[in-house]
């Protein structure tokens, strides 16, 4: 069945001055979203459309604003989680807040250089943020993407294996470095399923394939072929060329051991470090925090920038707890 959108009567002579400019060519549509996000009312017939396309229908969702309205980003993402329609998300200029959320909701995405959450290589923030999920999209567009936005070669993982809670601590751990590291990585790879896996539907149904059972889940192979993972007692004498470094939760890190990391950093590369600094692990390598040393230079050193989240987008639940153990 051919689905034929009727255009609403434009606000001006042009469609490019409705709110949200949608185009068709065929069963492709370009959607525009380069304003501010606004109240639901303006969006009614983006959802119309989502929920009346077939798995042949591709929306080109163009992206480049610094958000707005939440309400109206997750009534968006939620058209298109149901849509049917193959949906990629054109990202460039500023995605941020509510505009992010609606992003992370695409199937696919296209990343632009120099989109703002790509120039960053320190990610601080509250728990829930999406400091993870941000990171990631950009380490997979940067080195599997468009081969005109391919920057770097490989992506290296790492974060510390040490115990929040030595009270906690199970002991010595079996296996190669991923197995060690496994539960210290668990926030790249439950983004990773986040980002891929809910879509093997979609994608069944646009390769026109019936049964997906035997499907490999999509975080399992990208993290197979696009993730290496390090440990960092075992990084001295390394030089990481034409990478990214990804180091999660790296406010567990002393001084000497972020120094480490940092020095392994050779031309042409990247170092993204990820890190709640407030209350998580409070205590911690007191007097010798890694991170601490870095506050002292945000805002002059050229070699890093910064960047600090703080919408909590993971749950409700989540945005509670942050509020009632703040310090």
């Amino acid at each position: 069945m051919e689905f034929t959108l009727e255009q609403t009567k434009p606000k001006s002579d042009s469609i490019w001055d409705n709110y949200v400019p949608i185009i068709q060519q065929g069963n492709t549509y370009g959607v525009y979203l380069t304003d501010a996000i606004e109240a639901p009312g303006e969006y009614n017939q983006l959802i119309y459309l989502l929920g009346n396309l077939d798995h042949y229908n591709t929306v080109n969702i163009f992206i480049n604003n610094g958000g707005g309205a939440v309400d109206s980003a997750f009534m968006i993402r939620e058209a298109i989680l149901r849509s049917k329609a193959w949906t990629t998300a054109h990202l460039s200029g500023t995605v941020a807040s509510a505009a992010t959320v609606i992003a992370l909701s695409c199937d696919d995405f296209i990343v632009t250089p120099f989109l703002s959450f790509m120039a960053h290589n320190y990610f601080h923030g509250v728990q829930g943020t999406g400091k993870t999920m941000l990171t990631l999209m950009s380490a997979l567009a940067t080195t599997q993407g468009e081969k005109r936005y391919k920057f770097y070669d490989q992506v290296y993982v790492t974060a510390s294996p040490e115990s929040v809670n030595k009270g906690l601590y199970t002991g010595f751990k079996p296996g190669d470095t991923d197995q060690k590291l496994a539960g210290h990585l668990g926030g790249f790879k439950s983004n990773l399923k986040f980002l891929l896996d809910d879509k093997r539907a979609k994608e069944s149904r646009k390769n026109k394939r019936v049964d997906d059972e035997d499907i490999e889940l999509a975080s399992d192979k990208a993290w197979q072929e696009n993730f290496t993972v390090v440990e960092i007692d075992e990084i001295q004498g390394t030089s990481l060329h034409y990478s990214i470094l990804l180091v999660d939760e790296y406010q567990k890190l002393n001084t000497d051991s972020l120094k480490l990391i940092l020095s392994r950093i050779a031309e042409g590369s990247k170092v993204v470090l990820m890190g709640d600094t407030q209350g998580q692990v409070y205590g911690m390598n007191r007097a010798d925090e890694g991170f601490k040393t870095l506050y002292k230079h945000f805002g002059t050193a050229e070699k890093f920038s910064y960047i600090k989240l703080s919408n909590i987008y993971r749950s409700e639940l989540a945005k509670f707890i942050e509020q009632i153990f703040h310090d």
